[in-house]
């Protein structure tokens, strides 16, 4: 089957093959992504002559990784969903055009963000809630970890392109690349040559620029359907810039709003740490391990979502909306699923998840219970992403950056803030619960809207119905 043939089945192949065969590659990609900050935290974690100060360096330096990534999102998810939708339309050339775009933006923002990065480290550490103790771990770790943003960006950004090309499976090679390289050199480098930080940096850096070079493979070796071309790279024009930002405005404005509660959550943590029996270092390092965690546990959501992007994208395009419906329900149903289970493993097995990282009495003791009540709205996170992914995926970007923002930054926030005034470290740990179900109402809201929209679309004398 030709590739053009692969990206024509978004529209005819039946939707739960579609998107099982679109969703489990992304699942497994991501899982396995997830080992890159997972694994770093577990055997940094475990290495005892960092003084378990390694785990809090690490959550130190989260958000510069967030950044990276909303940076490496704003142009490759809004690129890939502009992308899809003309596809959908047979809009071949303005497909290959914002391809080339979306590569120039990702080369020129990673490179960009290192030059800063470079520049303000020292203000940047302190300023994401550096202890004095923690300081110098987080320092050494982002020192080495500066080039992988390059990497990191170009490559995952141009792999959302590979997904969208209808090539699932390669687009999960790459990121089971890098992950595996990852995994191998962790335990040498922080084990065998005792590098610690350096070390841990070193193999994700080498895992990133490995799965960098498997993406270009695909993009020059004839594999893809259209081409990344110099000229649509040096010519980008304004309006075309304006698109592909404001269409992957939503999960920027997620990213980057992790970043800004990861900063104002590690100054919180760090301040009402000291005030209650543990530390502030052993609340970030407990808040650290509850992050890596809960992204893995949610990743096969975003699986499941960045499957059923492109399916969305091209459907919505070509104006099928009962695909579009049917491709939106399974995915809820799916998304739903999995938080359940993982909200099943969270609660019965809290203490034992946590020792992974770490096995100090007050860490695991603090660690447990926090995740529990954290978590507490997890069952019903999953269907707040498929709708906020909807949204995004069919071109309607206002709306998905309201809703990416109600969850960390318009609720969250202003929760811990407010509750930690009143009941110190509690009160950060039960903001999570109270601001998810707040943003699960509003999504729901808005998504009852939309089926009114869909319903219109039907109604439409040109509306389209072959191929469901």
């Amino acid at each position: 089957m030709s590739q053009n043939q692969q990206t024509a089945q978004l529209g005819q192949e039946k939707i739960p093959k579609l998107l099982f065969s679109f969703s489990i590659p992304a699942i497994v990609g991501l899982m396995v992504n997830a080992l890159y900050n997972l694994v770093d935290r577990a055997f940094i974690g475990n290495a005892t002559y960092l003084d378990g100060l390694g785990l809090a360096g690490i959550t130190i330096a989260t958000p510069f990784t967030f950044i990276s990534m909303a940076f490496s999102m704003l142009f490759s998810v809004g690129g890939s969903v502009l992308y899809s939708i003309q596809l959908g339309k047979k809009q071949t050339a303005e497909a290959e055009k914002t391809l080339g775009y979306s590569t120039m933006l990702l080369v020129l923002s990673s490179l960009l963000y290192m030059v800063i990065c470079i520049l303000f480290l020292n203000p940047l550490l302190n300023l994401f809630g550096a202890t004095p103790t923690a300081l110098p771990y987080a320092k050494e770790y982002i020192i080495y970890l500066l080039p992988g943003f390059f990497f990191q960006m170009v490559g995952m950004g141009l792999n959302t392109f590979i997904r969208a090309d209808g090539s699932p499976k390669i687009a999960m090679i790459s990121m089971l690349i890098g992950a595996a390289v990852n995994t191998v050199l962790d335990p040498i480098m922080i084990f065998v040559f005792r590098w610690g930080m350096m070390g841990a940096a070193l193999a994700t850096t080498i895992g990133q620029l490995c799965a960098m070079i498997w993406v270009f493979w695909y993009f020059f070796s004839g594999k893809s359907s259209l081409k990344i071309k110099w000229n649509n790279m040096k010519k980008a024009p304004f309006s075309a810039i304006c698109i592909i930002s404001s269409m992957g405005m939503p999960p920027f404005i997620m990213q980057m709003s992790s970043s800004l509660l990861t900063i104002v959550l590690n100054n919180s943590l760090r301040h009402y740490g000291d005030l209650s029996i543990y530390s502030g270092d052993i609340a970030l390092s407990a808040m650290g391990i509850i992050f890596s965690l809960q992204n893995l546990l949610i990743l096969p959501v975003i699986g499941v979502t960045q499957g059923a992007q492109p399916i969305i994208g091209y459907n919505y395009g070509a104006r099928k909306i009962k695909r579009v419906k049917e491709t939106f329900r399974l995915a809820s149903i799916a998304s739903t699923c999995i938080c359940i289970i993982a909200w099943l493993i969270t609660l019965f097995f809290s203490t034992q998840l946590v020792s992974l990282f770490n096995r100090d009495t007050l860490l695991l003791s603090f660690g447990s219970w926090a995740l529990k009540v954290w978590l507490l709205m997890l069952p019903f996170i999953g269907f707040q992403i498929v709708i906020s992914n909807y949204f995004q995926a069919v071109g309607k970007p206002m709306i998905s950056i309201f809703l990416s923002a109600t969850r960390q930054l318009l609720f969250l926030l202003p929760a811990i803030l407010v509750f930690s005034h009143f009941y110190q470290l509690e009160g950060i740990l039960f903001a999570a619960p109270i601001s998810d179900a707040l943003s699960i109402l509003t999504s729901t809201y808005f998504i009852w809207r939309e089926t009114k929209f869909w319903h219109k679309l039907e109604q439409e004398p040109q509306f389209v119905t072959d191929g469901y």
